[in-house]
C-alpha cells in the first residue's frame, strides 16, 4: 500500500506516512481488526466443536452395552454355613429385557424367586450392580410374597462368563451365559 499524498510505500501497521506525515486511512487497520475478530470467532467455534467431540467420545467409552447382562445364566455357587463349611449348588438366573428376573435352584429343586431387577454400572470396567427385588418365591414348597431386595455384583470375565457376588452374604457364583 502507498501513501495517497506522496506515493511513499507504507507498512501495514503505519498510522502516518514516514515521508510526508499524512495520516494513513483507517480502512486497512479496520480490515485487519475485522480479520482478528473473525480469527478469534473461528478459534472459539473450533474449540467448542472439539470439546463436543471429546465429550461424546468420553461418554461413548463410559457407556456399557446395557443388554450384556440380559439373558439366561447358569451359575455354580458356593455358600458357607456358620462352621465355615462350603456347600456347592447350581442356580439359574434369567434377566429379561422387561426388567423381570427368575432365579431357580437347579440342583436340589428347592424353588424359585421371581421379581423385578435394576442394573447399574459400578465402574468403568465390566462390572454391574444388579438389585433383585423379590415379588414372589417358592422355597421348599412354601409360597412367599415379599419385597426384599438382594444386591449382587456382576463382574464380566468375558461376554459369556461372569462372577456374581452377593453383597450381603458374599456368596460367590461362577456363571456361564446359556
Amino acid at each position: 500500500m502507498n501513501c495517497v499524498k506522496c506515493g511513499n510505500e507504507l507498512k501495514t501497521d503505519d498510522k502516518f506516512c514516514e515521508n510526508c506525515g499524512e495520516q494513513v486511512s483507517n480502512k486497512n487497520n479496520n480490515i485487519k481488526g475485522n480479520n482478528n475478530k473473525i480469527v478469534i470467532i473461528l478459534i472459539v467455534i473450533i474449540a467448542i466443536i472439539l470439546l463436543c467431540i471429546v465429550g461424546m467420545l468420553v461418554f461413548a467409552n463410559n457407556k456399557k452395552d446395557s443388554s450384556k447382562y440380559i439373558g439366561y445364566w447358569k451359575c455354580k455357587g458356593y455358600s458357607w454355613d456358620n462352621n465355615s463349611v462350603a456347600t456347592n449348588y447350581i442356580i439359574s438366573l434369567k434377566l429379561n429385557n422387561d426388567g423381570n428376573f427368575v432365579m431357580e435352584n437347579l440342583e436340589s429343586n428347592k424353588g424359585y424367586i421371581k421379581g423385578d431387577f435394576k442394573a447399574s454400572s459400578v465402574d468403568k470396567k465390566e462390572t454391574y450392580r444388579i438389585d433383585l427385588k423379590a415379588k414372589s418365591s417358592n422355597i421348599s414348597g412354601y409360597e412367599n410374597i415379599s419385597n426384599k431386595t438382594t444386591s449382587y455384583e456382576m463382574n464380566f470375565q468375558s461376554d459369556n462368563n461372569v462372577i456374581l457376588t452377593n453383597y450381603a452374604s458374599y456368596n460367590v457364583y461362577y456363571c456361564d451365559k446359556m
